[in-house]
């Protein structure tokens, strides 16, 4: 058998295999470590530099005086961090990270004025001394078009020479340009109308007379686009919709200013014009000729056209000038809010006063106009306005008594539920209808009595008065005329139907004779004259016949607007007399000064003293009795039969109204 030897230890060469690979781990690891101890040292040093330089920044602000001299005739001066410590902008004990001392007194800040911007900038730690005469030149530019020359802002700290010291050498006469041999070429290709920016060369001989050469940037600006932005998001050629908060009670509504990309505002002029509704006239003026503060306009409203011209003036010609123009679609809704609008109700009328709170208009309202509709679902916007709709505007809030009855009595229905309400502004422009629900307008008798009686029994249940909407008007409070008779309204059945007493009576009395009455007989007892009646109303007939000659005082057309009232016994007639239960029902607006007869049996027993017990013979008659008459709202004894008339009483079909309002002296005229 063999035996095999196990191996006990690494061999050379894993060893030196595994102590390389712990060597580049512990270099990456070194280096790794070194990388963000430096990184971290650099981070500190960065924030070491911004504070001295935030501190110098802050210096200038509060010390203008000390840099006037950049402005005049210095290319830089210095401060220094004892300046910024003793100003108490600096900690002393600010450190260096890398020589980890506190930064000294003495040590020098550089200002001098950016070549782009022309602000204060700050060097810190200063580590390019001048030593030869150079360039100092912020850079140029020139409204679009304008001609230019390299030498332009030659004599001012815009472009100068400095010497080492920082004295600036302006270059504002021949000698010092001849002495410095400054000249200036402008780029291949300028052109003033091409915008953009452009190197302008320079070249000039210091004190050593070492020849130097630099660059200037030059911008062209481009040329100006006139236009407008809007304080909300707004498609141009959209409509907006300005909008009313109820419980801020504020308005958000569209408004525009002016915008000029590219314009140098100091050397820049406009106006705002506007296009009026009518586009074939004048424009109108927004702002009072050129000018150049940019406010901000509310937006008309209406469909207008804003125009923004400009006068671009050159940067330095005076002489030189462009125009442009630009232009903006903006419409504006004019809107009335619901808020605004009060006179709603559900009870039907003819005519009802609406009041309109002042809506907002940059242009001014002058009319409004409303439409009646029994449409839910709103107006067209583009309706034509109609004269004889349309109402002036008074301050504040406008009243308006809207009236559908017309000054033609024609038997027409009118009934409208809905009320719509628009604006019309001083251009003439007309704003969105705003739906006013609860309109309730008719010449409808049946819906201005409103409801019916079929539920009620008495006055005192279900009068209007009492504030119950199933109701009589038994309170003698709703009247109409109808071929110039007036009459009090009773009730209005369910089928629509009004019944209605005439006002007055009929034209003649009812003689006793043709009282119905059963027997009667006189006794005498030592001079006492007794007698007991039994008797009723007159014969049917007799009261048929009576309203029979009241129908001729009404339009020939009658039988248009009556309906037949059936009687007992088989008797038909156009119009009838009163009965106990509807006395009982009206009385109060049955009311007359003169007595009149019910269609109802009284019965009665009493005793009447005379003197002479014969004086009237064996028998009387009725001539000289005394029977039950309807006078002043009660039943009385007072009066004799011959003093007692028919009131007529008329069932109405379906009338319209065409005049009046129901008041005792005004009443319901109804069209025939």
């Amino acid at each position: 058998m063999i035996k095999v030897a196990k191996k006990k230890g690494f061999t050379l060469i894993e060893l030196i295999v595994t102590i390389i690979l712990l060597g580049i781990v512990g270099m990456i690891v070194i280096y790794n470590m070194t990388s963000v101890s430096r990184t971290s040292k650099e981070t500190e040093y960065e924030r070491f530099i911004a504070a001295v330089k935030s501190a110098a920044s802050v210096y200038a602000d509060l010390n203008p005086d000390a840099f006037n001299d950049l402005y005049v005739n210095r290319a830089f001066l210095y401060i220094t961090a004892g300046d910024l410590i003793s100003a108490g902008l600096l900690d002393d004990e600010l450190t260096n990270p890398y020589t980890e001392e506190f930064i000294g007194h003495d040590e020098l800040i550089k200002a001098n004025l950016d070549s782009e911007s022309g602000a204060i900038v700050f060097e810190y730690p200063v580590e390019n001394e001048e030593d030869e005469t150079f360039l100092v030149a912020i850079s140029d530019y020139v409204v679009w078009g304008e001609p230019y020359d390299c030498m332009q802002g030659a004599g001012t700290y815009r472009l100068a020479l400095s010497e080492e010291d920082g004295s600036l050498v302006m270059l504002d006469n021949p000698e010092t340009i001849e002495q410095y041999d400054f000249s200036c070429s402008m780029p291949s290709g300028f052109d003033p109308e091409q915008s953009g920016n452009y190197d302008v060369q320079y070249s000039w001989i210091t004190s050593s007379g070492t020849r130097k050469t630099a660059t200037r940037t030059l911008r062209v600006l481009a040329k100006v686009q006139p236009s407008f932005r809007t304080n909300y998001d707004y498609t141009p050629g959209e409509w907006y919709t300005p909008s009313y908060n109820v419980d801020t009670k504020t308005w958000t509504y569209l408004t525009y200013t002016p915008y000029i990309e590219g314009a140098d505002q100091a050397n820049t002029t406009f106006r705002i014009t506007k296009q009026s509704n009518d586009p074939v006239g004048p424009r109108q003026n927004v702002t009072d000729g050129y000018i150049s503060e940019y406010y901000t306009y509310p937006v008309d409203d209406g469909d207008k056209t804003y125009y923004l011209e400009t006068v671009v003036q050159g940067h330095y010609r005076e002489d030189y000038s462009y125009t442009a123009e630009g232009s903006m679609v903006i419409r504006s809704k004019l809107i009335i809010p619901p808020s605004f609008i009060t006179g709603s109700s559900t009870t039907w009328a003819t005519d009802r006063e609406y009041s309109i709170s002042d809506t907002y208009s940059p242009v001014g309202v002058v009319e409004y106009e409303y439409r009646l509709s029994n449409d839910p679902n709103g107006l067209s916007n583009d309706l034509d306005v109609e004269e004889n709709n349309v109402f002036d505007r008074t301050v504040g809030v406008t009243m308006k008594d809207i009236e559908i009855i017309t000054d033609s009595c024609t038997n027409d229905r009118r009934e409208y539920k809905y009320i719509y309400f628009r604006a019309i502004n001083e251009d003439g422009f007309v704003g969105d209808w705003t739906a006013y629900n609860n309109a309730f307008l008719t010449n409808q008798l049946d819906k201005l009595i409103q409801a019916d009686s079929t539920n009620c029994s008495s006055c005192g249940t279900c009068c209007l008065s009492q504030g119950n909407d199933s109701c009589y008007y038994c309170d003698n409070s709703k009247y109409l005329s109808f071929g110039g008779l007036k009459f009090v309204i009773l009730e209005r059945d369910s089928s629509g139907g009004v019944l209605a007493a005439y006002e007055g009576v009929g034209a003649n009395r009812v003689t006793p004779t043709s009282l119905v009455s059963d027997t009667w007989s006189i006794q005498t007892c030592d001079g006492l004259f007794s007698k007991n009646y039994s008797y009723t109303s007159p014969v049917l007939q007799v009261i048929i016949d009576e309203g029979q000659k009241f129908l001729s005082r009404l339009p020939d057309n009658y039988s248009q607007f009556i309906e037949y009232r059936t009687w007992s016994a088989g008797y038909s007639a156009y119009v009838g007399n009163i009965s106990s239960a509807e006395f009982n029902k009206y009385g109060a607006a049955l009311s007359d000064s003169n007595p009149y007869w019910t269609t109802t049996t009284y019965s009665s027993g009493f005793e009447i003293h005379v003197d002479t017990p014969f004086a009237h013979g064996d028998h009387t008659t009725r001539y000289n009795t005394y029977f039950y008459a309807v006078h002043n709202n009660s039943l009385s004894t007072a009066y004799a039969g011959s003093n007692a008339y028919v009131k007529p009483i008329l069932k109405f079909k379906t009338l319209y109204v065409c005049g009046g309002d129901g008041a005792p002296g005004s009443p319901y005229i109804i069209a025939t």
